[in-house]
């Protein structure tokens, strides 16, 4: 069963208008993690005009290129294995830990992200907002055991490309489960628009609470940030949840920091 927190569009077979404007054969590497090289037939799909913020269209080459990130390495090389014998979906990544993501993964071309929010050296529910911050149109698929309906309904409220939700429990078959990302990477529909917020969120916000933000969306942690401002770890964590509550952030938000980031990365970068 997927849970309700999957977007809509992530459940509906993916699209496209338009000719196939290009098809060549080019050999690419197998995932990080080890995989054997493979030669693999690209095609560029074209969905209206080339991508561009304004207008949210896209562009959908094949293969599209999927990264894991999970501490579990069963469950990865379940997903590897489900997905080798399709030809629209190529595994370019396997990794078990927010470190060697973040460093494997930056500046990658990456079309979808398959990650828990629970990883054994961070959170990949913020490694998946720093991915998303140098790569808008990627699109982001949280498979965990824990409930995330919080953080989902977060990704709507504040990004163009909302975040998918499949529960590891769900009784989901192999075709079923290769469907399901399928239809997540290859979606080709425009990019929706976030609900409405208020036009300036931040505007309450002090200077001080504004630069601790910024540190945190660009992935500091808070004695790291205490240590560039020049504060105590008390000073910042006390001027988080000051900003917890000027944004309106619920106290029973699955990941209250990630939310925040996911607002403050909506307004200045239109994700």
């Amino acid at each position: 069963m997927i849970h309700q927190g999957i977007p809509e569009h992530a459940i509906k077979p993916a699209t496209a208008s338009g000719p196939i404007t290009r098809i060549r054969r080019t050999t690419e590497p197998g995932p990080v993690d080890g995989a054997a090289p493979e030669t693999a037939g690209r095609r560029l799909i074209r969905a209206g005009p080339p991508y561009s913020p304004t207008t949210g269209s896209v562009v959908v080459r094949l293969p599209a290129h999927i990264a894991i990130v999970d501490q579990e390495t069963l469950f990865r090389t379940m997903v590897v294995d489900a997905l080798a014998r399709d030809r629209e979906v190529k595994v370019v990544a396997s990794l078990d830990s927010v470190v060697r993501a973040r460093e494997a993964l930056t500046g990658r071309r990456l079309d979808l992200l398959i990650l828990d929010v629970e990883q054994r050296d961070g959170s990949g529910a913020h490694l998946a907002a720093e991915l998303q911050k140098m790569n808008p149109r990627m699109r982001v698929l949280i498979m965990t055991r824990h409930d995330v309906t919080a953080l989902i309904e977060s990704t709507k409220r504040h990004l163009r490309r909302p975040w998918s939700y499949l529960s590891k429990l769900s009784n989901i078959g192999r075709d079923g489960l290769v469907e399901t990302i399928k239809r997540v990477a290859l979606d080709t529909g425009s990019a929706s628009a976030p609900a409405a917020v208020r036009q300036d969120p931040f505007a309450s916000l002090t200077g001080q609470q504004m630069a601790v933000l910024r540190l945190i969306a660009d992935g500091y942690t808070n004695q790291q940030v205490a240590e560039r401002l020049g504060l105590s770890r008390r000073t910042v964590e006390n001027h988080l949840l000051s900003i917890y509550r000027a944004l309106g952030i619920a106290d029973d938000e699955v990941n209250p920091r990630v939310a925040a980031v996911l607002l403050l990365l909506s307004q200045t970068l239109k994700l």
